[in-house]
């Protein structure tokens, strides 16, 4: 995670390139990582001064691993989280500030139904240790597309036939 973090240039396109892993990659893969390793690259990723909100991080995908996990061993669980649309908001060589807007598809049969998150996160970046690293990342609702009323609602069972034989288009583990 480190290395893919460190490689983005102090330019628009790197802060922007940072913001992606920050709103989008990260959360995915931290899924994924125990809470040793997790914390090790929230250290990396906090830029000097900012603040260390690790406990929140950590009980919020605690939470998240609990859903997941009440399905049962072996059981089919679909993560995804995709960012749609990227702007840079300000831009200094020291300072960027970037909005990702990501959509995220969840689904585990017998524990979290099949469904969509549509949300923006406001991330804040400072040039610090030679690379882009995070001073804050606010999240909000949105905005989610309506539905065009084409298709009904998935349960978990019928969600897990219809998606068998497909994988993740980029797997985050």
């Amino acid at each position: 995670m480190s290395s893919e973090w460190s490689g983005f240039g102090r330019s628009e396109s790197g802060a922007r390139g940072a913001a992606l892993v920050v709103a989008a990659s990260l959360p995915q893969q931290a899924v994924y990582m125990d809470d040793v390793r997790l914390h090790r690259v929230l250290a990396d990723l906090r830029a000097r001064g900012a603040r260390d909100d690790d406990a929140t991080v950590l009980d919020r995908l605690a939470a998240i691993r609990r859903r997941l996990g009440a399905a049962g061993p072996g059981a089919v669980v679909w993560l995804s989280i995709s960012p749609v649309g990227v702007r840079v908001d300000a831009y200094t060589p020291v300072r960027a500030r970037v909005s990702v807007w990501t959509v995220t598809v969840v689904s585990a049969a017998g524990s979290v139904a099949p469904q969509t998150t549509w949300r923006t996160s406001s991330v804040e970046l400072v040039w610090d240790r030679g690379g882009w690293r995070l001073w804050s990342s606010v999240d909000a609702p949105g905005p989610s597309p309506t539905l065009d009323g084409s298709d009904e609602p998935a349960t978990g069972e019928s969600f897990d036939a219809a998606m068998r034989g497909f994988g993740l288009v980029k797997e985050h583990r």
